[in-house]
């Protein structure tokens, strides 16, 4: 059963991520929200750093490295994802 639900997932999840980017039901957004691009514009020379929280918790831990980070390091830009 669990070899069907793949498989039905595999044929009908692209089509149904087409027809919603092509509708613009993703708000014109869509490359940020698949991960092919970064919601801002980078500075030049400016380092970055990327954190993912992947639950509520790790979220909240993030919050005081982000924190202390650009306490030390003013300079960087931090992008902090959750999901």
């Amino acid at each position: 059963m669990r070899r069907f639900y793949s498989l039905a997932a595999g044929l009908v999840g692209p089509p149904l991520v087409l027809a919603a980017v092509l509708k613009g039901r993703f708000g014109g957004r869509w490359t940020e929200r698949f991960g092919l691009k970064l919601a801002s514009v980078r500075h030049r020379g400016r380092p970055r750093i990327w954190i993912h929280g992947a639950s509520v918790g790790e979220a909240r831990s993030a919050a005081s490295v982000i924190h202390a980070l650009l306490k030390l390091r003013p300079d960087i830009e931090v992008y902090f994802t959750v999901g």
